[in-house]
């Protein structure tokens, strides 16, 4: 089919999608899911071949998910086995190898070295690793739109909970200026259904925020924040995902993604700057100052202990 087609392509591909959506043609019933087991040579050959997607014979692919990176969904069968998942079978896990033509060196190495500083901060954050396989270096990442037993569970990205097209992801200072911050948008919509406490999700975006702000994230623009929706409508904020040092290893990209306090570069954010942006949210300075404060000196110290990768030590 056309690229352009979506719907001809979520027809295809659209049985297994980031949250606990399915898309099917109209007056079909969901298919009985099925997982596909792959041998080792299946999984590397998949892996190795990307971005061309090379399936065993007989096999279809039937999942998607956004983003610019090479990837593969597949479903975690245990003991190191990995299935296919097929007919809307919920993949659990997304692997992305090292770009073969990226601009930015070491992006794979980079991605797994910031989610483990978040975690090791104390914010939530995918859960991720580095595996070989037969030579394509790749990060794994466990889904966190998915429970442990392999059921969907659903999200929206900041794009899909105003609205807006996956092209406008970047947030333009004139659209700030005419109808506020998208971040303060975001939170307007999500705070009365929060999960916990209003306060609770605007302190964690702010945490989220400063962390990405702190590490150089040139890519956190609004399909790299989402929303977990449960099935009562509660809202709270996703793990931290697609976090890299990218200003620091590709000095040509340093913009926030989002504006802060009306500012879109990242070394043009102050501490002032977060407490302005986070006031517009609904937060007092006091709330706001000690929620940065908190996150820096506990990003500082998950740096400190945790082992750089190799070619990104400067």
């Amino acid at each position: 089919v056309a690229t352009t087609d979506l719907m001809a392509l979520l027809r295809e591909a659209g049985g297994d999608c980031a949250g606990a959506v399915q898309f099917l043609p109209v007056g079909a019933s969901p298919p009985q899911p099925t997982v596909r087991e792959l041998t080792t040579a299946e999984v590397n050959r998949i892996v190795a071949d990307l971005p061309a997607y090379n399936l065993p014979d007989g096999a279809a692919p039937q999942a998607s998910l956004a983003g610019i990176q090479d990837k593969v969904l597949l479903t975690d069968l245990g003991d190191g086995r990995w299935g296919l998942p097929q007919h809307g079978a919920a993949s659990t896990h997304i692997v992305k190898p090292e770009p073969l033509h990226g601009v930015i060196p070491h992006l794979i190495h980079a991605e797994d070295w910031a989610l483990r500083v978040a975690a090791a901060a104390g914010l939530p954050a995918a859960r991720s690793r580095i595996e070989d396989f037969d030579g394509r270096v790749a990060i794994v990442l466990a889904r966190y739109d998915r429970d442990p037993s392999g059921g969907r569970i659903h999200q929206e990205d900041f794009c899909q909970v105003l609205g807006l097209a996956p092209a406008d992801k970047y947030e333009t200072t004139r659209a700030a200026r005419t109808e506020g911050s998208r971040l303060s948008r975001v939170i307007a919509r999500a705070a009365p259904q929060a999960l916990d406490d209003p306060t609770e999700l605007r302190t964690a975006l702010l945490r989220a925020v400063t962390f990405n702000v702190i590490v150089g994230n040139a890519d956190a623009h609004s399909k790299n924040y989402s929303l977990l929706i449960g099935n009562r409508g509660e809202v709270s904020l996703a793990p931290l995902y697609d976090v890299a040092p990218v200003m620091f290893i590709a000095g040509q990209f340093g913009s926030t993604g989002h504006t802060i306090n009306g500012k879109t570069q990242i070394s043009a954010v102050e501490l002032d700057d977060l407490v302005a942006e986070a006031k517009t949210w609904g937060l007092t300075s006091k709330q706001a100052e000690q929620t940065i404060e908190k996150t820096v000196k506990a990003t500082r110290s998950a740096i400190d202990r945790t082992p750089t990768p190799a070619g990104l030590d400067e």
